[in-house]
């Protein structure tokens, strides 16, 4: 699991597309290829990391979605928010 107490926070939250972008980094996975396993465009899925990295916050099923290839549980990652 990606260890969040380190990431940039923006308030009193992790921000999820800093720790989007350090995760695919750590699983050391191509953003093409995540991408497809997602079901989007290797386009939308760097368009959404930046909007993320904006502030703008995905919704619950999309943080599913986006986690689910990585192999990251969103239960523990909830936990860890």
């Amino acid at each position: 699991m990606i260890n969040i107490q380190n990431k940039k926070k923006v308030g009193d939250f992790v921000n999820f597309g800093l720790y989007y972008e350090k995760a695919i980094s750590d699983k050391k996975i191509k953003k093409s290829e995540l991408a497809r396993k997602i079901g989007i465009t290797r386009q939308t899925l760097s368009t959404n990391i930046e909007k993320w990295k904006a502030g703008r916050e995905p919704n619950i099923k999309t943080i599913k979605k986006y986690l689910e290839p990585l192999g990251i549980d969103i239960k523990k990652f909830l936990k860890n928010m």
